[in-house]
């Protein structure tokens, strides 16, 4: 007699890892994030969300949202606002859910386009 051991997957247990932000070298309005993906995903990632805001006493529900699909590890973020100080972070997902945000980070816009 055989006995078979199979584990249910899980949503993510730990978080991306190594966010980093970085400005558009087109656009000072834009930002390139680039992360890992989380060290215990428990399955495929199948996608990311990265939450930005200036008002980090929002709650989760009321920032901005950039949703990805699929295992990518990099986002462009754009039209932000000139002279402005974003917070952002991003959560990963797998077929049975979402797993814990990643560090929050900062970052300052520089100055806007001259017309």
């Amino acid at each position: 007699m055989s006995v078979l051991n199979i584990t249910m997957h899980a949503s993510p247990i730990t978080p991306p890892r190594g966010l980093v932000v970085r400005p558009d070298d087109n656009n000072q309005q834009n930002v390139v994030l680039q992360w890992q993906p989380p060290k215990h995903s428990n399955g495929p990632i199948t996608g990311s969300v990265v939450f930005y805001t200036t008002d980090t006493t929002k709650h989760d529900r009321d920032w901005n949202v950039e949703a990805l699909v699929g295992d990518k590890h990099v986002a462009l973020i754009r039209n932000l606002k000139p002279h402005t100080t974003y917070y952002f972070k991003v959560q990963t997902r797998n077929a049975k859910g979402y797993g814990p945000f990643s560090a929050m980070i900062s970052h300052k816009t520089g100055q806007g386009s001259i017309i």
